[in-house]
């Protein structure tokens, strides 16, 4: 039997990271260490609460949520992270929800709003029948979608699973960026010494490409952008890669290694070589690194802007679930 109880993020976290290496699909967000950030920077976790499910004593889920004027919701910020969800260990995800769903039978909510469940969560398995147990309504939409490519082991197969037209834009664009200048791709882990200097080089690249992006870099932001570059660079999961052009920077992504796959989390570039495609040439590289590394899959995450497609991204869809009592009218 699960039994649920509210612990400390400082206790649970060593048995929450071994908890992470078993649970299916794993995900870099699901990491303590984004909880503990939020925290750290009083953005939404800092009114949570991170709830332990145990069978027999043994961690065999984390459930990090937080209840704001009788809403119910996943503790982290959406904003920031384009994954959230409960992390169970696998074959006991019934288990996990199903003593969630007892507990918070008793609590004093409005509504549960549980944002940010990717396709593949055991949640879309379990959560509607065992609300509908409860008499309780739950109302499923589409949120966002999140592209990605699953590899293949070289370039040249990733470049023929392109769309005859894909593959020749692409090959077009590279020979006119190395037409254009010295050339040079490069990636920042965060052994070098230098990442302080390195993200505010990619934070001015992130406000220069789009006006959106330069309005959500708040000082707050930059800051916990620092922070987690930090952070995940100590954990050996942040690679920053860079375009330079005649030995500028043009353009920038924040990627995360995790496992079998390379996120990509942010991007920009200067609009003034809007024409030379770096953006998109710096993706593509991101892909090769990828392919190279032997990564299975390259995630896009949010978003379906129109570059995702053209190297070959295929949607996967994140989902959002509201769930309300019975007598709710």
């Amino acid at each position: 039997m699960c039994t649920v109880a509210v612990e400390p993020l400082s206790v649970l976290t060593p048995e929450w990271d071994a908890l992470l290496h078993k649970a299916q699909p794993g995900s870099v967000f699901l990491r303590p260490l984004w909880y503990e950030l939020l925290s750290r920077h009083q953005i939404n976790s800092a009114n949570g609460s991170t709830f332990s499910v145990r069978e027999e004593g043994r961690l065999v889920g984390v459930a990090p949520l937080l209840q704001v004027d009788g809403r119910v919701a996943f503790a982290g910020d959406p904003d920031l992270m384009d994954y959230l969800d409960v992390l169970a260990l696998p074959g006991r995800e019934e288990c996990v929800w199903s003593a969630l769903i007892e507990h918070l039978e008793a609590q004093p909510w409005t509504s549960i709003d549980l944002i940010g469940l990717r396709d593949g969560s055991p949640a879309l398995s379990y959560l509607p029948a065992l609300c509908e147990r409860k008499g309780w309504r739950v109302e499923t939409s589409l949120w966002d979608v999140a592209p990605q490519v699953l590899l293949p082991s070289t370039w040249d197969e990733f470049l023929s699973s392109l769309s005859k037209k894909d593959r020749h834009e692409l090959r077009r664009k590279q020979r006119r960026l190395q037409q254009a200048g010295e050339v040079r791709y490069r990636v920042v882990d965060g052994r070098e010494g230098s990442l302080p200097e390195e993200m505010e080089r990619f934070l001015h690249l992130m406000r220069q490409s789009r006006e959106e992006k330069a309005e959500f870099l708040t000082q707050e932001r930059s800051r916990f952008f620092h922070e987690l570059a930090e952070t995940l660079a100590r954990a050996g999961l942040l690679r920053l890669f860079f375009l330079d052009l005649g030995g500028v920077p043009v353009a920038g992504a924040v990627c995360f290694e995790e496992e079998d796959t390379l996120f990509l989390y942010n991007s920009g570039f200067d609009t003034s070589h809007r024409a030379l495609s770096v953006g998109l040439l710096l993706k593509a590289h991101c892909i090769a690194y990828a392919i190279e590394h032997g990564k299975r899959r390259f995630d896009f995450l949010r978003g379906d802007e129109p570059y995702k497609y053209d190297l070959g991204g295929v949607d996967q869809q994140i989902h959002r679930y509201t769930i309300t009592r019975g007598s709710e009218r």
